[in-house]
């Protein structure tokens, strides 16, 4: 009787064991099936992974974004040089000044801002001196000029509609102007224009300003010319990130 009630409990407690065992097992595997996983990249191929010591290399290309730069500039420009002070017509307006110069237009369709400099020289004829400052009173064939530039964006009244640019005052040599002379300027930062809108340039523009010897010795005749280069350099802008 005792044997048979210890072979009971022997049974009964390899049972126990057993299902302990299995039980083992079982979450061992749980845990087992829970380290698997799957990566996958779907560009430009797919890998399924199942062996984490597998890795999958991703291809990134970086390129540039570039703006688009549109800008026009006359190549050419007409400057009288008028010691008699007769009339020249500019545009609708007829002009007495001693020197007439028909305003250069910048445009810019482009699709940033645009920072522009300037480099100028000047060229003058035989017998013709270019002047740093006022040459009304001077005796030889004397001219004193300089080149103003102005944003049609700024909110003043130098530069009128900027299909026409119109600038005034321009006895006074301005802040942003460049003087003309036989060697050429440093390269001086003369306007910025904001990147253009759809269907709406941005403009600058820029006129040849001055003086010239009233009553010179020598009689002014045609020979006496000027030639003035204005070099521009071109950058754009980068715009102010509202998160660095």
């Amino acid at each position: 009787m005792f044997e048979q009630r210890k072979d009971v409990y022997i049974m009964k407690k390899l049972l126990s064991m057993m299902m302990a065992l299995a039980m083992v097992a079982s979450l061992a595997l749980t845990a087992f099936a829970s380290e698997e996983f799957t990566v996958t990249s779907t560009d430009p191929t797919d890998a399924n992974l199942t062996d984490s010591t597998k890795t999958v290399n991703s291809t990134v290309k970086a390129k540039v974004k570039a703006p688009t730069i549109k800008v026009t500039i006359p190549t050419q420009n007409n400057v009288f040089l008028n010691p008699y002070k007769m009339s020249v017509t500019v545009g609708n307006a007829a002009k007495t000044d001693t020197i007439v110069a028909v305003p250069g237009r910048i445009k810019s369709e482009s699709d940033v801002k645009l920072d522009f400099s300037a480099v100028v020289t000047g060229k003058a004829a035989s017998g013709v001196t270019l002047e740093k400052a006022s040459a009304e009173a001077k005796k030889t064939n004397s001219v004193y000029m300089y080149v103003y530039f102005k944003n049609t964006a700024a909110a003043d009244t130098a530069v009128a509609a900027p299909e026409t640019p119109v600038f005034n005052a321009t006895t006074d040599t301005a802040a942003d102007s460049i003087l003309v002379q036989t060697t050429a300027s440093k390269s001086t930062k003369v306007l910025t224009l904001e990147a253009a809108a759809a269907n709406s340039a941005t403009y600058g523009a820029y006129l040849i300003c001055g003086d010239i010897a009233k009553a010179p010795d020598s009689p002014w005749t045609d020979k006496h010319t000027v030639d003035v280069t204005i070099a521009f350099s071109i950058a754009p802008v980068q715009a102010a990130s509202a998160n660095p």
